[in-house]
C-alpha cells in the first residue's frame, strides 16, 4: 500500500525524473565520500612514510597532498548538508538530461 502512494504521488514522468534524479545524486555523493576514505591509507602508504602514532611524513613533494585532498573530501563529503546540496542538483538535472535524450531519440534517431 506505501509503494503504490508513493507512485501514485509521482504520477508525472518529470516529477518521477525529479525523485529519481535527486535520490541518484545524493547517492553519488554518498559513494564518493566512502570512496575517498577508503582510498585514504592507501594514499598514505604510497606516497610516504607511516609513522606509529605521528601520521605519515611525506616524502615526495610530488605526491601533492593526496592524502590529504582524500581526507578533505571525506569530511566534506559525508555532511547533510553535500548530500542534500547533491539530492537537489541531480533534481534539477535529470528531467534536464532526460527532455534533451527524448528529442534526441525522436528528431535524430528515428528511422
Amino acid at each position: 500500500m506505501g509503494i503504490d502512494r508513493i507512485k501514485n504521488a509521482f504520477a508525472s514522468r518529470t516529477g518521477k525524473h525529479v525523485l529519481v534524479g535527486g535520490v541518484a545524486g545524493s547517492s553519488c555523493v554518498v559513494v564518493a565520500g566512502a570512496l575517498s576514505g577508503t582510498a585514504i591509507p592507501w594514499a598514505m602508504s604510497a606516497y610516504g612514510a607511516v609513522l606509529p602514532g605521528m601520521g605519515t611524513m611525506h616524502t615526495s613533494a610530488a605526491a601533492g597532498g593526496i592524502a590529504a585532498n582524500l581526507q578533505w573530501l571525506n569530511a566534506g563529503l559525508l555532511t547533510s548538508k553535500a548530500i542534500a546540496t547533491g539530492g537537489v542538483i541531480g533534481a534539477c538535472v535529470k528531467p534536464v538530461l532526460s527532455n534533451i535524450r527524448g528529442f534526441a531519440r525522436n528528431n535524430f534517431l528515428t528511422t
